[in-house]
């Protein structure tokens, strides 16, 4: 009555951890494990019992089945600099957090070419290696930096950030729980895994209010 999950830092955090204590109140006797770690790679799936991958769900010998939707926008601290701005070009002048980082994620540049507007960082501009550092950065003020909707939605929702512009990016990319298909799950890795499918259709019900600007 062990799972074992492997799943990034940042889908971990701010997505996995504040429901655990959901699945264990209606499931006290399944332990889960998670194993967080960002140079997740498909051949690693086999290794747990579970593993939620980001990318378009195209894995060889894995099973997988579509989670959270990406979706990608600017945020800062109420009443911050620049908090207010409305427009892409308003937003590309201001000092971004930048996220340089060597697994495959959004950066400012993808974010504005979505919008098929280029954008190059200034050289002085904040530059952190790992989307929770950014993150933790806009939440001190320090600016404005993307945030994905799994883990800024909820301080949304709160006031404690706020969204800069109307422009969100849903890229059509999605986290996936995976696991190995030449491999039965157990039983109660089934159980967790049907449960993180209902809790990713709750989240892509309130995703559905989000929208995108083109």
């Amino acid at each position: 009555n062990t799972v074992t999950v492997l799943a990034t830092h940042a889908v971990s955090q701010f997505w996995l951890f504040p429901r655990l204590l959901g699945f264990s109140a209606i499931h006290p006797e399944i332990t889960v494990n998670i194993n967080a770690t960002n140079d997740i790679q498909p051949f690693m799936v086999p290794d747990c019992d579970l593993a939620i991958l980001y990318g378009n769900g195209d894995w060889p010998d894995v099973e997988s089945a579509s989670m959270i939707p990406e979706v990608v926008y600017p945020v800062a601290l109420p009443g911050s600099p620049g908090s207010q701005v409305s427009t892409l070009d308003e937003l590309a002048a201001l000092p971004l957090i930048q996220l340089t980082s060597a697994w495959d994620r959004m950066e400012w540049k993808d974010w504005f070419a979505h919008f098929n507007r280029a954008y190059q960082p200034p050289k002085s501009a904040p530059t952190f290696n790992q989307l929770t550092l950014t993150y933790a950065a806009t939440l001190q003020g320090a600016g404005i930096s993307l945030a994905w909707d799994f883990m800024a939605a909820d301080v949304v929702s709160k006031g404690e950030l706020v969204r800069v512009t109307e422009f969100a990016a849903v890229t059509g990319l999605a986290e996936f729980v995976a696991h190995d298909a030449s491999r039965p799950l157990s039983p109660a890795a089934r159980v967790f895994k049907d449960w993180l499918l209902q809790e990713g259709a709750l989240t892509r019900s309130a995703q559905a209010v989000v929208g995108s600007v083109d």
